[in-house]
């Protein structure tokens, strides 16, 4: 996600060789983000409130808020953790959330940790340095959330092409969970391909959401029934207002003009 001009004004602050390039941090007054071999804004946090969600991308991840039949999960499985964004978000609104995180990248988890208020916690927060699809090729616990943000154009890692590694997420799903996707793709190709691997992994199409002004495209699949539950997600989306002021009315909207299925 590249960045906008209210960010154009930080100072570097650190910078990092990773296995892919090169990791920078910025911060300004306000922000401090993550930079991963280009002008790409990989993570994000708010300085003086570090548990906000910041990148748009981010706030439609949290979609799953509003399908999950219980809340907190109970386990939530990241594969791609960047600075931390959604393990922050989890372990304050969530803090019953055991979180496992994977990441291959060792500087990435270092930093995140340095700079990013990142820390795992007994019982709360693990985290993983191996590489995604070695990890779910061992996985055998069920998760009620599963998050995927590894999906970057042409840089993906070479696990997202293989059935193996989607038919390990869908066993790992929980019956009652949801995996959420976050991808950028070079082109439609790349996009067609995927939908005909996730089709045949969890045996239907994903929900897809388009981020307004930005290329990410948000995935959501499930292994039952948790997408068709339409009346529990506009009660959702009106408790969690005024709980903690989240606002899902552009989330709303794009689930139903991005899925013609997709009706209250």
């Amino acid at each position: 996600m590249r960045m906008a001009e209210n960010f154009s004004a930080g100072k570097c602050v650190a910078r990092q060789q990773g296995l892919h390039g090169e990791i920078s941090i910025v911060e300004n007054s306000e922000y401090r983000w993550l930079c991963y071999g280009d002008d790409v804004m990989h993570s994000c946090m708010s300085r003086s409130r570090p548990q906000q969600l910041v990148l748009p991308y981010q706030h439609y991840m949290a979609a799953w808020q509003l399908f999950l039949p219980h809340l907190p999960p109970a386990s939530a499985l990241l594969l791609g953790t960047g600075g931390g964004d959604n393990i922050r978000f989890l372990q304050h609104y969530y803090p019953q959330t055991r979180i496992q995180a994977v990441e291959q990248d060792p500087e990435i988890l270092r930093l995140a940790c340095q700079w990013f208020a990142l820390q795992p916690t007994p019982g709360q927060l693990e985290l993983v340095v191996e590489e995604a699809g070695d990890f779910m090729l061992r996985q055998h616990a069920q998760h009620e959330l599963i998050f995927i943000d590894m999906l970057a154009g042409e840089n993906m890692p070479a696990c997202l092409h293989t059935e193996e590694f989607w038919r390990a997420c869908q066993q790992a799903l929980s019956a009652q969970g949801l995996l959420l996707i976050n991808g950028i793709f070079a082109d439609s190709d790349g996009f067609m391909l995927l939908m005909k691997q996730l089709q045949a992994a969890f045996g239907v199409l994903p929900l897809c959401m388009g981020v307004p002004d930005y290329n990410n495209v948000v995935l959501l699949l499930d292994r039952g029934d948790v997408l068709a539950n339409r009346p529990l997600v506009l009660q959702r989306s009106q408790n969690l207002a005024e709980a903690s002021g989240q606002d899902f009315s552009a989330i709303l909207q794009a689930l139903q003009s991005d899925n013609p299925e997709f009706r209250f």
